[in-house]
């Protein structure tokens, strides 16, 4: 249920934003052991003990109880002819068709080195054992996953393999060992010895979903359709078994992923002549937005998240579109008691943005951003490459109440610039230094006397991927004036979460304000009528009922200001 609440001139009101409650995380103990029972051990896939390498992907766990919320996700949830009525999906699912692009450690992985699961298994013998997975593929390009021994990873587990779309969970015994020719084996794994081991599956392809697993030292043993047989536990106690009638209602997909990350246009950007441009908003990724985020402003859309005391600048911007970082609580240089969320010496630190590029020749490359700047506290940024951040790329800085092109080191005067080691898919990064910071455009060259200009075609090819549905969807997504949600009965709100509007003024000092500040009223006298400086905040809550109002606030610092 959506309510609004409209707070007037003489009011101040605090918040802070409700982070939703992670479903990657372990339901089962480490003291949860699988043993060998009618020579089977059976395990679900969610009764891992731990699970690592999540950093871009990660299993959530789908049941009635349990919405992973994470975006992009294009399956419905599936958990109703699962086995135990839950599996886990290997999220964000971001390779989803042949048109994606692939990036290696990114959206493909294997060999453990994306979302690995840990199971404790006890083998009664040691030897081979063959390995059946209850798989479901919903898309072109989420029907394989890897599975391991002791962080070992041995080919014949390499590329456990369901049929594509089958849009059914299904059991396969089938290891797709080479491409070319195809080559279909049965996937086994060798047990060294009798006793304990950690079983491990990582992600090879994000979107697969995985229900349960079966290892068996009977080569002709095959499990019947259905959710197969019972788990077998050695010692150790389940998890309490999930419920058809505790349904959880689906929740509306966040802004952000609970990794922090927020995904944009689904491409790789082709390096032709040396050169590669592109739109700042078409991002593949966004990462540390734990106080500052990148937000789209276009003719349609003003991010409604403060301070933010500057107009939108649409007109001159390519595309009619432009990043902006917010919120803005460094807007001048007293705002000193924001500097250590306000600016980032080095980069990495805050707010980065991902774009990916297969780059032709390796080298120096000049980056070239095109910003505008509307004062000295919000026309610098930082730029690395594959998570590095160089000291060639510090420090971009730009000038000027229009939009430019800028290729400036803010101390050394010097050109900004990239190393490319080799040639390849590399991720080109660009890091929050001061908020209020606005980008327009991109580019990317490896000759150190061109200037990009207005006038000219740049080129921007794309070698895989789409960037409109990514767009539209992403405009849609990014509306900055989000809901806060009740937790427990309770919505706590910033004021100064808000642009500022008439009348109101945003300080940040050291006054034991919550948040980046606080807003004051500005404008003198008393009996000022309704419909001056209205704040509006929009919030959600469960339940219908009566909730009391209660504001934050100080008096006036020398006391009662002139006129009121």
């Amino acid at each position: 249920m959506e309510r609004s609440i409209a707070v007037l001139a003489s009011f101040m009101v605090i918040s802070s934003g409700i982070a939703g409650q992670s479903t990657s995380s372990p339901i089962a103990d480490e003291k949860l052991l699988f043993g060998v029972k009618n020579n089977l051990i059976v395990v679900e896939a969610e009764h891992f003990f731990k699970q690592t390498m999540t950093q871009k992907r990660a299993w959530y766990l789908n049941s009635p109880e349990h919405n992973p919320g994470v975006w992009p996700d294009y399956d419905t949830a599936s958990f109703h002819d699962a086995s135990g009525l839950a599996y886990v999906e290997a999220l964000p699912d971001l390779f989803h068709s042949d048109d994606d692009p692939i990036i290696p450690g990114d959206n493909l992985g294997g060999s453990g080195g994306l979302a690995v699961l840990h199971y404790n298994l006890d083998f009664s013998t040691k030897g081979r054992y063959y390995l059946w997975t209850r798989l479901r593929s919903n898309d072109q390009e989420d029907n394989t996953v890897q599975a391991g021994i002791n962080d070992s990873w041995p080919s014949s587990a390499q590329i456990l393999q369901s049929p594509v779309q089958h849009k059914a969970w299904i059991w396969k015994s089938d290891n797709r060992i080479s491409r070319n020719p195809w080559k279909i084996g049965r996937a086994y794994l060798d047990i060294p010895s009798s006793g304990r081991h950690v079983i491990q599956f990582c992600m090879r392809e994000d979107g697969e979903e995985f229900d349960k697993f079966i290892l068996t030292t009977d080569s002709l043993y095959r499990p019947e359709e259905g959710i197969g047989p019972d788990v077998t536990v050695k010692s150790g106690t389940l998890p309490a078994p999930f419920s058809p009638e505790k349904i959880k209602p689906v929740i509306p997909l966040g802004l952000t992923n609970p990794d922090g990350s927020f995904y944009g246009a689904n491409v790789l950007y082709k390096d032709t002549l040396g050169m590669v441009a592109f739109e700042a908003e078409n991002f593949y990724r966004q990462t540390l937005t734990h106080s500052r985020m990148w937000h789209l402003v276009t003719p349609t859309l003003t991010p409604a998240i403060g301070p933010d005391s500057d107009g939108p600048e649409v007109s001159g911007a390519s595309e009619n579109a432009y990043l902006e970082l917010l919120p803005d609580a460094r807007q001048k240089d007293e705002d000193g008691i924001n500097s250590k969320n306000s600016i980032y010496g080095i980069g990495g630190q805050g707010a980065v943005l991902s774009y990916f590029i297969d780059f032709q020749d390796t080298g120096k490359y000049y980056l070239w951003v095109r910003a505008f700047a509307h004062d000295g506290d919000d026309n610098t940024l930082h730029a690395g490459i594959d998570n590095t951040w160089p000291e060639s790329a510090k420090k971009l800085t730009f000038s000027g109440r229009e939009w430019k092109w800028s290729n400036t080191q803010r101390d050394t005067k010097a050109k900004i610039y990239i190393e490319v080691s080799k040639p390849g898919i590399h991720e080109i990064m660009i890091s929050m230094r001061e908020d209020g910071c606005e980008i327009d455009r991109i580019f990317i060259c490896n000759n150190s006397e061109f200037t990009p200009s207005d006038t000219i075609s740049l080129p921007s090819l794309i070698k895989k991927g789409n960037i409109s549905d990514w767009y539209d969807t992403r405009e849609k997504r990014m509306n900055t004036g989000r809901k806060y949600l009740a937790t427990e009965g309770v919505i706590i709100i910033e004021a100064e979460s808000r642009p500022v509007r008439e009348g109101w003024l945003y300080h940040a000092d050291t006054t034991g304000h919550t948040g980046y500040g606080y807003l004051e009223w500005a404008l003198e006298g008393q009996g000022i009528s309704p419909g001056m400086g209205i704040l509006k905040y929009v919030f959600e809550i469960p339940e219908d009922g009566n909730y009391q109002l209660l504001l934050r606030r100080q008096r006036y610092k020398g006391g009662s200001p002139p006129g009121r």
